[in-house]
């Protein structure tokens, strides 16, 4: 399984999935292999056979916070935000201190147009990571998440 966590790291996303079609063909099931496998499959834009495989990871084990954080990021693929939001929230149900998580989950508030909520979760996020999301300057982008709500109410 480290190996492939490498390999999927450094984005050699096929031969991490030949190691886990080797690893799951075997008699037992493992929740990580196929959070893994899911992950490599959303990276390679295999969306609904990512769905299958972290259904197949939280089925054998819904403890794992960052199978529901995939499962949240493949409905934001979908443009399915409003069970994004859930899913963020499982996540985060488990593990709270995650940075990614809230900056995702913000991302999905701010493509619901939810720039209240959208600036209170990267607001988190950032308490967390200042650089979360690979931002430079929270500050600034917080600011710009506060310009975006005050446009949205001038055109409206």
């Amino acid at each position: 399984m480290f190996k492939v966590q490498y390999l999927n790291t450094i984005e050699k996303y096929e031969e991490s999935l030949k190691i886990l079609d080797e690893v799951l063909d075997g008699s037992f099931e493992y929740p990580q292999a196929y959070m893994l496998k899911a992950d490599a499959l959303f990276e390679t834009h295999n969306i609904d056979e990512a769905l299958v495989n972290v259904n197949k990871a939280l089925e054998l084990n819904p403890d794992i916070s960052y199978s529901w954080y995939l499962k949240a990021k493949i409905f934001m693929a979908k443009y399915d935000y409003n069970d994004a939001l859930k899913y963020f929230d499982k996540a985060l149900s488990i593990d709270a201190n995650v940075d990614c998580y809230l900056f995702d989950k913000a991302s999905c508030y701010l493509n619901l147009f939810d720039y209240d909520r959208a600036y209170k979760t990267y607001e988190k996020a950032f308490e967390l990571n200042p650089h979360s999301g690979g931002i430079a300057n929270s500050d600034i982008f917080l600011d710009f998440i506060r310009d975006l709500k005050t446009v949205d109410l001038i055109r409206d």
